[in-house]
């Protein structure tokens, strides 16, 4: 029980910080051995402390934006910005930059019980307290929604020497044998406090009583995902239908109409959702690419305000933490360039009130290990890395 633990927690926590789809695991990383005996969450501590926050709330059922997650349907208040959507994951944050979150669906059902996942529930609570620099916990209770059982975890901590507040939850599907994590992060220096909100996000959430649970993969038999035929010699897909590339994301420019996008991308986007907030219509559009890749597109008013992908990502220098520890806020791409020893790839950009945020990344030697670098109008606001060694 405890080897599956260490496999599960670790495999998530991965996913949640690359900000990848789903994805083939090697079949060495299912060879990780047992983890230590940790002790339970709840003997970390922190005392109560005044907050001079001021209480964010923007949860409206009337206005919320309606998001799927899988077989998940979560509500999301209408000031929260799409940062990226994929089947299994969607990434949110504030225009501000000040709090953000991830809600993460383990895309391949589990083979485990009720009972084995709340026996082993502190552990799996632990391992993602440890991924939080200075972790103190203030609250940590069970919680039950939509007939899904599991933990809300709140606490302070830091991320990249900055102090932050957060909340962990993690809810299990008995039927699907799925694991819905959900992250959320706030900069204890914001001057809004989005905790009361990020609870009612999570509370929101509903099951799609439509999904039925996959076949359990086995040697000779794997889950069907669609039962469309698979591509033969004399059938196969044209290029043209997958065809979207780092280079063609590359050139979609803020700015530009839906129609430049698709001339672009050789092919039309999905429209994913549609909503108006205070005069402005926001859409967003998605293209499909092979191997799970993506691209998403926000457009304000028939305008592009923020593009991101995944699964295109460009070949880079490994960097260590050596490397990225160098870097400081302020710094512009040139300098962030020298230091990382080459170009980062783009995995997101925003122009939103005038003011333009990319991110650019680079892969480290390890599996999924990376680093993550915003810069704001040029310089850098906000980065993190995982796995750098």
């Amino acid at each position: 029980m405890k080897r599956f633990l260490a496999i599960f927690v670790s495999l998530l926590l991965m996913l949640s910080f690359s900000a990848c789809m789903c994805i083939s695991i090697p079949k060495a990383f299912f060879e990780a051995s047992e983890t230590k005996n940790t002790p339970k969450a709840t003997e970390h501590t922190v005392e109560n402390t005044q907050e001079s926050n001021n209480e964010k709330n923007g949860f409206d059922e009337k206005t919320n934006r309606i998001y799927q997650v899988d077989a998940y349907s979560f509500q999301i208040p209408a000031y929260y910005y799409e940062r990226e959507q994929t089947e299994t994951l969607l990434k949110f944050g504030t225009a501000k930059v000040d709090a953000d979150a991830i809600i993460i669906v383990f895309c391949n059902s589990m083979d485990i019980t009720q009972e084995e996942y709340i026996a082993g529930i502190d552990t799996v609570s632990t391992k993602f307290i440890n991924i939080i620099s200075n972790a103190h916990i203030s609250t940590e209770d069970d919680i039950n929604i939509s007939g899904l059982s599991g933990k809300i975890i709140k606490g302070k901590g830091s991320t990249d020497g900055i102090p932050t507040s957060f909340i962990i939850t993690h809810v299990f599907d008995p039927h699907l044998k799925k694991l819905v994590v959900v992250v959320f992060n706030q900069k204890q220096d914001s001057p809004f406090d989005y905790t009361s909100d990020a609870e009612k996000i999570i509370r929101s959430i509903e099951v799609d009583p439509s999904v039925t649970a996959a076949p359990m993969a086995t040697p000779t038999q794997k889950p069907t995902q669609k039962p469309t035929p698979k591509p033969t010699p004399t059938q196969k897909p044209t290029p043209k239908q997958g065809s979207i590339s780092y280079e063609a994301f590359c050139k979609i420019q803020m700015g530009s109409s839906l129609d430049d996008v698709n001339k672009i991308l050789g092919k039309e986007g999905t429209l994913f959702s549609s909503y108006e907030v205070m005069g402005i219509k926001e859409e967003i559009y998605n293209w499909q690419g092979n191997n799970f890749s993506t691209i998403s597109v926000s457009l304000s008013n028939g305008k592009v305000s923020t593009k991101s992908q995944s699964g295109l990502n460009k070949e880079t220098k490994a960097v260590t933490l050596a490397q990225y520890s160098q870097i400081t806020s302020g710094m512009t791409y040139d300098q962030v360039k020298e230091i990382m020893g080459g170009d980062g790839y783009i995995s997101s950009e925003s122009s939103i009130m005038g003011v333009t945020t990319t991110t650019y990344e680079w892969n480290g030697n390890g599996w999924l290990s990376n680093a993550s670098i915003s810069f704001t109008n040029g310089k850098v606001s906000s980065m993190y890395q995982y796995g750098l060694s």
